[in-house]
């Protein structure tokens, strides 16, 4: 199995294998590496003959596997096609012959096969051929992977800052990468960090109205910010992404529940410390100390609750039928939480 860097770098350099299959559920590193192919695979002058891109639901495994075969109408003295089939899976006929291709690959064509948002593929695929998995970056690793993509573009940036991008565009990478490179156009060259109000301006989000400032007058209990802040994102709905908010509450109640618990055996400064975090984190540090003080493990445990039943209402399983809003069910959420 092939990484994305790894491939990248490949396409970059004009590497390129017989036959690639692209699987998985998030689509920015199979489209990133699909335009790039398309791109620097086939010179400028010998894409209208020598590249093909087809789509699964309108055309069959035949179609592919002769396609492959066509000796490309090349001037070089390497001919090479690139073959790109999107929607692989929906294809149509019979998948051996697709198959019995892939393990006799022409040696002048470089075939690509997007399964695009599917999680596994054929087991009868061949090993010969270039795997790659494009998997959903989790929640827990997007601190980092942020961070990455900050070093990348030459920026750099405080982990408030880091978790203020990650609450306000949740896990949609193409979103990030977009907004750090509009970012990095708008600074000078010799300017790398980015601040809280650069984020804030360029995702044209008021300051006092973020998810992350949402989150913490939510556990504060502080009613009059919490309702303001929703009646501002009722009547602002492309301001706010609803389940980003609601997991970035989840993931702050679930920590304040889990150092808790930790609690029981050791003291505050040890607890965080266990989790990463320490007195020079200072703004992590504060954010979780007073909290703790107005909360109780049982407490904690039925606002834990409370999440799942939010959750089936908005998308509509438990509360099928229902006529109230998602902005309209949040305010009634955020009560129970304020009161638990």
């Amino acid at each position: 199995m092939a990484t994305f860097e790894e491939i990248l770098k490949d396409f970059k350099s004009n590497t390129y294998q017989n036959c690639y299959v692209f699987y998985g559920e998030e689509p920015y590193f199979i489209d990133t590496l699909i335009d790039l192919a398309i791109d620097k695979c086939i010179p400028n002058e010998e894409k209208s003959f020598c590249q093909k891109v087809l789509y699964g639901p309108d055309t069959t495994f035949n179609d592919i596997r002769n396609t492959c075969l066509t000796t490309p109408m090349s001037f070089s003295s390497n001919p090479k096609q690139l073959v790109v089939v999107k929607n692989a899976k929906e294809a149509k006929g019979d998948l051996e012959t697709l198959i019995h291709y892939l393990k006799h690959p022409s040696p002048s064509t470089i075939l690509i096969l997007s399964y695009r948002g599917h999680k596994e593929i054929d087991k009868k695929f061949p090993k010969s051929i270039v795997y790659f998995k494009s998997d959903k970056i989790k929640e827990r690793d997007m601190e980092v992977w942020v961070k990455k993509q900050l070093s990348t573009l030459k920026l750099s940036a405080s982990p408030k800052v880091i978790q203020l991008i990650i609450d306000q565009l949740g896990n949609n990478i193409e979103s990030i990468i977009n907004e750090l490179g509009k970012l990095r156009l708008t600074l000078a060259q010799d300017k790398s960090e980015l601040t809280e109000e650069m984020i804030l301006s360029s995702l044209s989000i008021q300051k006092e109205f973020t998810i992350y400032d949402f989150t913490d007058k939510l556990v504060e209990r502080n009613h009059k910010a919490v309702f303001t802040i929703i009646e501002f994102y009722f009547k602002n709905p492309k301001n706010m992404n609803l389940f980003a908010a609601l997991s970035s509450i989840f993931n702050t109640y679930l920590f304040l529940y889990r150092i808790k618990i930790a609690m029981r055996e050791q003291s505050f400064e040890n607890a965080l410390s266990l989790a990463g975090i320490t007195a020079n984190d200072h703004w992590k540090y504060k954010k979780y100390k007073m909290p703790l003080a107005g909360y109780t493990i049982p407490q904690l445990e039925r606002i834990l609750d409370t999440f799942t039943e939010f959750n089936l209402r908005t998308i509509g399983v438990e509360f099928a039928g229902s006529n109230i809003e998602h902005y309209e069910a949040f305010k009634e959420f955020s009560l129970k939480i304020m009161s638990r």
